[in-house]
């Protein structure tokens, strides 16, 4: 079953919050483009976001995936490794876009065979996945009560960002859990192998806040690995105690 087409849609998701604040700036829709790969008759979905701290840009994504048409077209839909390896000896980085193909590709094949897609993935474990909401960067008074709207709607589960004003995020945090009692609260920032993270963000912060888990808690080394397909890259980070107890991000 040869791949016959791949379609690029551009996809704008409004935000409720016009003015939605993480550390790197604040956006007001999610933006990125939705790909169609078609095979035998099937089709298959994937989604490409535009985050330019991750990559690439809104205005980017189109041409790094007019560029992976060629490989992808005419190639056998089911040999998925196979096209993300050409993929990646095409261009470095790009990986909203690969992502995006990578996603379609297993979509189509699940379509194509007539099964859930879990079960070329391993098979289920559970019926149900609880949804995460992350909350932006807002006073503790007003990240509280935005989590304790959402509480109220079924979330039980939030990512919560953070900017490094260890008073300010420790009681943003202490807020969310007064006011919602949520069972898990992560305390997120993003992370980068030149930047050190926040004092705010490491264990030693969050006394009596009851977080359960952190999000990137340590500065990380990024090792370039090579071999004879493709360059990757390895993360790695020392372990951090939550609660007594030894993790890794």
């Amino acid at each position: 079953m040869l791949v016959e087409d791949l379609a690029i849609t551009p996809c704008e998701m409004p935000l409720e919050d016009k003015d939605w604040k993480f550390a790197l700036g604040s956006v007001s829709a999610a933006r990125g483009y939705v790909v169609a790969i078609r095979a035998g008759g099937h089709s298959g979905y994937g989604y490409a976001p535009a985050i330019p701290h991750m990559g690439s840009t809104f205005e980017m994504l189109p041409k790094e995936l007019e560029r992976f048409k060629p490989v992808v077209l005419g190639k056998d839909a089911f040999a998925i490794e196979a096209i993300l390896l050409e993929l990646e000896a095409s261009l470095v980085g790009a990986h909203q876009a690969k992502g995006a193909i990578d996603c379609a590709l297993h979509d189509l094949k699940a379509r194509a065979l007539g099964v859930p897609l879990y079960n070329l993935l391993g098979g289920k474990t559970r019926d149900k996945v609880p949804v995460l909401r992350i909350l932006s960067l807002k006073t503790p008074d007003e990240t509280a009560a935005i989590a304790s709207k959402l509480f109220d709607q079924g979330y039980r589960y939030f990512k919560i960002k953070v900017q490094g004003d260890a008073e300010e995020d420790v009681a943003r945090v202490k807020a969310i859990r007064a006011r919602s009692g949520a069972r898990l609260i992560s305390p997120s920032t993003p992370i980068s192998p030149t930047r050190r993270k926040p004092r705010s963000t490491r264990s030693t912060a969050w006394p009596n806040s009851d977080s359960t888990w952190s999000s990137s808690p340590c500065p990380a080394t990024i090792s370039k690995v090579s071999n004879s397909s493709r360059d990757r890259f390895r993360l790695s980070s020392k372990p951090m105690r939550v609660r007594g107890r030894s993790m890794r991000s």
